[in-house]
């Protein structure tokens, strides 16, 4: 692993984090603080998603993903027949 080399965005981003240490307005909300560290005090606007599941569109990918789902498991999307 390199050393850290600091940047002016990186020293922003370090000062802005450790002034937000401890509020509760990031609990369970990780990659949005991370984030906020680096875009707020920079003026930056990275992808705008709060989490993974925004970033890759979870919620709109959910019908496409449940027919892959299907298609795996009865090879032609189809259920099997049973009787």
């Amino acid at each position: 692993m390199e050393p850290h080399v600091p940047t002016a965005r990186t020293e922003n981003a370090i000062a802005w984090a450790r002034q937000h240490l401890g509020t509760e307005s990031y609990a369970s909300r990780c990659l949005a603080f991370v984030e906020d560290a680096y875009e707020r005090p920079n003026e930056l606007e990275l992808f705008g998603g709060d989490c993974a599941a925004e970033l890759y569109a979870a919620r709109e990918n959910a019908a496409a993903a449940a027919r892959r789902m299907q298609a795996a498991r009865f090879g032609d999307g189809t259920a099997a027949a049973t009787g």
